[in-house]
Order: C-alpha cells, then structure tokens, then sequence
C-alpha cells in the first residue's frame, strides 16, 4: 500500500462500508461488511460501517456519500486464504477508482479500475440469475449420465447468458465491455462452477 496515495487521496475523506439492505442476502451482506470493516481497521482506517435497513434509509443515509462498487469473481474462501484473486472497482470518476484501487491492492489481491459503476452493480445484481440457469445444465441432460454430456448445452447457456446480461447493463445505462469482463462473465464463471446444491442442477 503507497502511504503517500493514501494520505492525498483519504485528506478529509473517510471510507464508508454498506451493508445489510432488506433482499433475502441481508445475513451474509452483514457478515461480509463487517469483515470488510474489520481488514480496514486492520489497515488503520477508521470506516463508517452503515447497516442499510430500508430503501428509504439506504436513500436518507448515503445521499452524500460518493459511492463505489466492487465486482468480480472473488470468493470468500479463496480470499480468506489468500489465493490470488482479481475484481473490479469503479466510481464514476476514474480516478477515485484508480486510488482505492492502489490502496486496497495486494500481492494476491488484483484490482482494476473503472469509471462504469452502473455496469458492476448491474453484473453484480443479475449474474446469481444466470448461474442458476446454467447449472441447471445437468438437469437438461437426458442421458442421465455421469459423465460430463452436459457441457454443450451449459457452453451455450454462459453465451445466451453473457449476451442477455449486456442488454440488461446497456438498459440500465452500463456498458457491454464491464460484462465481458471480471464484473460480469469473471463473476458468473464463478458462480456457476461453484454450485453443488441438486436443486441448482435439476428441472
């Protein structure tokens, strides 16, 4: 971490964590942000961790707060134990992303910058729908086998994914580039490959 970033950059700023919300994910977001709020304080940061319980509290809370987004294929497990790991953080100026980007790097953890914030939480947002479909590719088999037939239905599945996740991002005014990359595709790829659950599998 270049110290020197960090004191211009953070002069009169504080880093703020949301998390919580009201979606069914409301336990692990709390988990995840309290963690996140713990590294920084590791980090000797002082973060304002906001618990958002309501859209009229997340709207109330944090209307002056320049807000962030991190993205990407970046499980816990694997980030816990340092395994070499790349996500996306952007803002809508480039160069706020580029220093927290500089800050918050490590030698296992890659960060690149973007200026398509709107891009990363619409990724973010859909690509939990997606996996789900594409897992279901061994459900879709009917051969019924063990073996590995259903890799051609779920190759086509990543693509009609891929592609109806760039209609989605270009609608909520993002850009196709952020879903080919580890916002999107990087983070599905993940996703997918991480389901275990039959019910995941089986329609």
């Amino acid at each position: 971490m270049n110290e020197n970033i960090e004191q211009s950059f953070l002069e009169g700023r504080k880093i703020a964590v949301l998390m919580g919300g009201w979606s069914s994910e409301r336990d692990i977001s709390l988990i995840s942000g309290k963690a996140v709020g713990d590294a920084l304080k590791e980090m000797g940061f002082d973060p304002l961790i906001l618990d958002l319980q309501s859209e009229e509290d997340a709207e109330k809370r944090i209307k002056n707060i320049n807000l962030s987004a991190v993205g990407g294929p970046c499980l816990a497990q694997g980030l816990a134990n340092r395994v070499h790991s790349g996500v996306v953080i952007a803002n809508k100026d480039l160069n706020t992303a580029k220093s927290l980007s500089k800050i918050l790097k490590t030698n296992y953890y890659h960060i690149t910058p973007s200026s398509d914030i709107n891009g990363v939480e619409v990724c973010a947002a859909i690509k939990n729908i997606f996996s789900m479909v594409i897992g279901a590719a061994t459900g879709l088999n009917k051969l019924q086998s063990k073996g590995n037939f259903y890799l051609n239905t779920s190759a086509t599945l990543v693509k009609q994914s891929v592609y109806e996740m760039e209609v989605f991002a270009e609608f909520l005014k993002g850009k196709k580039e952020t879903v080919k990359g580890l916002a999107g595709l990087g983070d599905l790829s993940v996703s997918y490959t991480h389901l275990t659950l039959p019910t995941n599998r089986e329609v």
